[in-house]
């Protein structure tokens, strides 16, 4: 396969980089399966469980060209649970929680993209793909489109319903649709998450903003249902997801 590239029929013993090609080439073993996980170790000292869940071709558009082939998710949240946004954004003559949507957020820019990228190990890194998004924002022009390399799911990747979210209902914003480990999985205990090494339940976040509104978002509860709060709310875990 792949001009002498052997993939091992258990997903979890390769290597990221061997994942990449398998993807890229399309040569994914028979073997491998929506739901199987690995276990990577992040610079925090802990071990976390990363789920392959999604395999839909072009999902997302990567920047500078061509689309994934794959999506992952953490199974387990950070221990530390963090605001999506911890103060108003300020967004043009628009200050909110909701100012710049997923684009402007805390969570985004500050949570992912530095804190848990700079605890990844290298060969991971190095196979994620940057991919573009496109969320509500609260002040124009919206939606807003950015860049991601880790991310959190949009509501309606979890749902067959748009929910309170801004996905299909407001112009311009993009119904994501169900990844696939998801599309038979939609109980609340499907949703449940813990924070790694934790043996209870716990809140945990998602990017999509509450369209018309200056403060709420939309997060998962503890027990797997929908709900929304503050932005500015600290009780709610972080499950950082990418695509390849």
């Amino acid at each position: 396969m792949g001009g002498g590239v052997t993939y091992d029929p258990v997903f979890a013993n390769n290597s990221w980089a061997q994942i990449k090609q398998a993807f890229d080439n399309d040569e994914v073993p028979e073997t491998w399966a929506i739901g199987d996980t690995k276990e990577v170790e992040l610079t925090d000292g802990n071990t976390y469980h990363i789920r392959l869940s999604d395999m839909q071709k072009g999902r997302y558009n990567k920047v500078g060209g061509g689309t994934t082939k794959a999506g992952f998710e953490f199974v387990e949240c950070l221990p530390t649970a963090y605001a999506i946004n911890p103060s108003q954004v300020t967004d043009g003559d628009v200050t909110a929680y909701t100012a710049g949507g997923w684009a402007m957020c805390y969570m985004k820019n500050t949570v992912l993209d530095q804190t848990v990228w700079n605890m990844l190990p290298a060969d991971l890194q190095a196979v994620i793909s940057e991919i573009t998004l496109n969320e509500y924002s609260y002040s124009a022009p919206s939606p807003r489109t950015s860049n991601n390399k880790l991310f959190l799911f949009a509501y309606t990747e979890l749902s067959t319903s748009s929910g309170d979210s801004a996905e299909g209902n407001e112009e311009g914003c993009v119904k994501y649709t169900l990844w696939d480990y998801y599309l038979s999985r939609q109980s609340n205990s499907d949703r449940v998450k813990y924070k790694v090494n934790q043996t209870s339940t716990t809140y945990w976040w998602l990017r999509s903003p509450i369209a018309g509104n200056i403060i709420y978002w939309c997060p998962i509860l503890d027990a797997g249902s929908f709900t929304n709060n503050r932005a500015a709310a600290s009780v709610y875990g972080c499950a950082p997801v990418f695509a390849i």
